[in-house]
């Protein structure tokens, strides 16, 4: 799972690859109420493609709650880590 942010975003700043946090998740369904979820940042991506100019890609894994998603470790060449 990955979010979008401008790559001059302020929360830059206090992020790094491997940090844990407490994200809050809303449901599609609206009746459900927001769930905090232990979050992994598993890389912060540069777009070098053009198609999202001025933003990185933050790839996420979920630690801990109902719907835990193991994702393997990410070797693709072309994308580096800010730190």
């Amino acid at each position: 799972m990955c979010i979008l942010m401008k790559e001059d975003s302020l929360v830059l700043e206090h992020i790094k690859s491997g940090d844990s946090i407490l994200m809050r998740y809303q449901k599609e369904d609206e009746r459900y109420p927001t769930e905090y979820m232990e979050t992994q940042i598993r890389h912060i991506t540069k777009d070098t493609s053009g198609k999202f100019e001025g933003h990185v890609l933050i790839g996420l894994m979920l630690l801990k709650g109902e719907h835990t998603i193991p994702i393997p470790p990410d070797n693709h060449s072309g994308q580096s880590d800010s730190s």
